[in-house]
């Protein structure tokens, strides 16, 4: 039996982030169960120190997105999300 988060894959949460400039909200379970609340963009060059990432995001669900609350990049799991809002639009899991 599928859920909507076997069906959600880390491509239809940029489609709904939008371009890099627009701003979301995200919740999500991290790995030691507490919840995390952020505010985001999906990309920031300000910050970016040169590094480039060693893996490819979308192949491990991830989505990675620039934290505006504490000014870092984070990642969090599509199969973690918990609610998303962007451009409008809330989707609760």
């Amino acid at each position: 039996m599928f859920t909507k988060k076997k069906v959600l894959t880390s491509s239809m949460i940029n489609q709904l982030i939008g371009t890099k400039n627009k701003i979301f909200n995200v919740t999500f379970k991290k790995k030691n169960g507490e919840l995390r609340t952020f505010n985001a963009i999906k990309h920031s060059e300000k910050f970016l120190k040169g590094g480039t990432l060693t893996y490819v995001p979308s192949e491990h669900r991830l989505v990675t997105c620039f934290s505006m609350d504490d000014l870092q990049y984070k990642s969090f799991s599509v199969d973690r999300l918990i609610r998303i809002k962007a451009n409008g639009v809330e989707i609760n899991f």
